[in-house]
């Protein structure tokens, strides 16, 4: 028997993209000025983009991603 991948429901990948724009964009699209600023050390600066990154791909691991302590 052929393994089928099944589609999450449309309404589902729609919240997931709400969440990652209210949570996650307005964030990130604070600017590099805005992080620079802030003096994240590399290991934050690493966690950030893991975070940014998973939530590019939350529409197909469909897991919100834990947003780290400092924002």
């Amino acid at each position: 028997m052929e393994k089928t991948e099944q589609k999450p429901p449309e309404q589902v990948l729609q919240f997931l993209r709400r969440q990652r724009e209210e949570k996650c964009f307005v964030v990130i699209n604070r600017g590099n000025l805005f992080w620079e600023l802030k003096g994240l050390t590399e290991v934050q600066k690493g966690q950030l983009k893991a975070w940014y990154l998973a939530w590019l791909d939350v529409t197909k691991t469909l897991v919100i991603p834990k947003q780290p302590d400092f924002i």
